[in-house]
Order: C-alpha cells, then structure tokens, then sequence
C-alpha cells in the first residue's frame, strides 16, 4: 500500500496510540490518508538499514567495512572462509502521543547473508534483507450521533510486509590492502493491510477490507575497501538509482525509482587491542515519491555512527570482542504539519522524523575446531528515540542476534 499515513487533528475518546486514523474508504485509495502507529513506519515503511548485528553494536559506523552488512560489496572479500550468517531482530517499540500510549512488538528476521570463495581473490555472496519495514497494529475509537442517539465503534488498522533487497555481489582482492566489489539487487516486497470496524449497537454490520500491493525493482552497486595505512581502514560504496513498480492483482499502479545511496566508514586500530571508527550514509530517498500519490512525501536522508570495539575477557582460549556506539539519522518519510493542528513545519510545511540511539555489543566466537573458529555469535542491544512530530515520540529497545557458521 503506498499511502502516507498522516495524523490527524482528531484526537477521539479512547484513541489508544494517538497517532493515526482516517476515513475508511480512504485507507485503500493511493493519495489518502492511512492509520499509522508508530513514527517509524510512516510512508513506505522504517529502513532498518540493513546492518549486521556487529555494525548494529557499534552504531553503524563500520557498514562499509563489515562483510556482512549488505552496502558494500567490496567488503565481502574480507567474510574470509564461506559460510553463512543468520539474523533476528525483535523490536519493542513504546509510542507516546496525545496522552496516549502504545507498546508493540516487532519480531524481524531482517538479514540473511552467505558467501563462498571462488579463489584466493575473489569472493561471492547473496544477501536477503529488508530495506523497508511497515508492520504496525492501529486501534482508533469514535463516537458519533446517529438519529440522536450516540453510536460507538472500535477500528483497527494493521499493516503487515514491506521491501526486501536481493543482492548478488562478487569482490575481487587487487592486493591485500586494495579490494573492488559489484552488486546487483533484486528488490522486492508486498504491503498486506487490513482494515475492520465493530460497532457497539444491534443492526449494525462490521466492516472489513483487505489491500495487497507487491513491488519490485532492481539497481547496481559499488564499493572499494583500502587500506592505506597499517592503523587504518577506510570503506566506500555506492548504490546507482534503480527501477521501482508497485502493482496490485497483476496491474501496474505506479512507477517510481529506488533511491540511490553514498557511503564511508573508517576505521583506526592503532590502539592495542581496539578499534575506533566512525561512518556516515547518504540516501535519495525522495526519488521513491514517484511511487506513490501526491500525499506520499520523502526527503533526503543522513546518517553518522560511532563506534568502538574492545577485547574483552576470554572464554574457553577464546577472545570475546566488547562494542559501544552511537548513530544518528533523518528518517525519510514525513508528515503535514497540519496534521498537529496547524504546527509549523519544515520549510515545505512538513515535519520530518530523525533518530537518535545508543548501542552495546559482544561478539563471541564458538565452535573452535583446530584453531579456526567455526561459528560466531554477536549479540546488539539498541536504544533508539525518535522524534519530530511534537507531541508524538517513540522509544524503542531493539534486540540483534546474529550467528555466522563457516564450516
């Protein structure tokens, strides 16, 4: 579904997470306005930012240097020996608005990676992960006068999918310090939303309808890792616009563009036993507004980590690794300023989300077999707040379990 899910001036009695309600023809229509229970979620969904669990521990700042987060290409000639990663990541999200509140949780599975050498320079991998996330449940309670006598009725809003990015990348090794990569992506997903209605007086049918838009596109990507220096690591990548359609039954509705992205990390391991880096993403999310409806607004986006990575005790001859960090970003999809009765917006009269999240991080390797270490477990805590639609804010924990298998 590409509608934008705007908030309302409505605030009705018992409107449980004050964050969204709408007409309920409208909800279905492309250009109207949804029911929306989160501030992540608005638009086309949350971008999760398809981060492995040891780049989500130190706060994204090394996405263009981990083999296992899906930007960089050219990083995968470091995943070393094939094997295959796994991921899941529940998110327990508290929404505050209007005096209300809202507790919902988010269970993801949001990165699938594997990666196998070909050679002694040149290494394969296909990644599944998500791109954008837009599940949310919505409760709205109204009341109204019909024929003089007052008429209750209970909506709920749910909406269930989102966009996954396929990707197949190849590295090449020029040298040890040197390393090129290309990626082709297959992005594909699906919105299922549901609508339903109850009312609280005999005579009165429930309401159900039901919606499904799937998508696909595809784009390329780039990168390079090099290290210039014996202390130092720096990661660059790139995603080149691509094609997007959203259809419904088969039918083409829209046509619109991925959007295209630009990254950098460095990192500095000149301190024994450490690893500092620092990362930043850009990303055109406003080019996807051709798939969707007028109503549909996305903004240009940025994003800047920090991280730090210490060796911590040891376990079974084992060195368990110690993670820190911080991340900073601008959300992509935005709201009407007068859905908050008229507050002030942005330049064009919108009201833009940003987040702000601190994260802990252990990586423990297991399975050691003949010195080399078959499995590894990293495990991310995240405390993210969003912000940015005055009254409405949202706090999440989110959980990252990654394990990687290299037989």
């Amino acid at each position: 579904m590409s509608t934008l899910a705007a908030l309302p001036r409505m605030r009705p009695k018992g409107f449980l997470v004050g964050v969204g309600a709408a007409a309920l023809a409208g909800v279905f229509a492309p250009g109207e306005a949804g029911a929306q229970s989160s501030v992540s979620a608005q638009g086309f969904g949350y971008p999760l930012g398809q981060l492995s669990s040891r780049a989500i521990g130190l706060g994204g700042s090394t996405a263009e240097l981990d083999p296992v987060t899906t930007r960089n290409p050219a990083a995968l000639s470091a995943w070393g020996r094939s094997g295959l990663h796994l991921q899941y990541d529940p998110e327990f999200r508290r929404v505050v608005a209007f005096g209300g509140e809202d507790r919902t949780l988010a269970a993801r599975f949001p990165l699938i990676a594997g990666a196998m050498q070909i050679s002694r320079t040149l290494t394969a991998g296909l990644s599944i992960s998500t791109l954008l996330d837009r599940t949310y449940t919505t409760r709205s309670a109204q009341t109204q006068i019909v024929n003089g006598e007052e008429l209750h009725s209970l909506t709920l809003f749910s909406s269930a999918g989102g966009l996954n990015d396929v990707r197949l990348g190849l590295a090449y090794m020029a040298s040890p310090r040197l390393r090129f990569g290309v990626g082709g992506h297959v992005v594909t997903g699906e919105n299922r939303v549901r609508v339903s209605t109850v009312f609280d007086r005999e005579g009165y049918v429930p309401l159900e309808r039901e919606s499904e838009v799937s998508y696909n596109g595809t784009a390329l990507s780039a990168g390079v890792t090099w290290q210039p220096g014996l202390d130092l690591a720096l990661g660059l990548s790139g995603r080149l616009e691509g094609s997007l359609r959203a259809s419904r039954a088969g039918t083409s509705l829209r046509t619109g563009r991925l959007p295209s992205r630009a990254g950098l990390s460095i990192a500095y391991t000149g301190i024994a036993g450490a690893v500092l880096s620092a990362g930043t993403d850009f990303e055109q999310w406003s080019a996807i507004e051709g798939l969707g409806s007028e109503d549909v607004r996305a903004q240009d986006t940025q994003e800047y980590g920090l991280g730090a990575e210490v060796e911590g005790p040891r376990v079974k001859g084992s060195v368990v690794a110690l993670r820190g960090g911080f991340r900073w970003r601008s959300l992509p999809f935005g709201v009407p300023s007068t859905a908050f009765d008229g507050a002030p917006g942005v330049g064009d009269g919108m009201l833009w989300a940003r987040e702000r999240s601190y994260s802990i991080g252990v990586g423990i390797p297991l399975a050691n077999v003949g010195g080399l270490h078959r499995a590894g477990l990293d495990i991310a805590a995240q405390r993210a707040t969003r912000s940015g639609f005055g009254e409405v804010a949202e706090r999440a924990w989110t959980l990252s379990v990654g394990l990687a298998v290299r037989p």
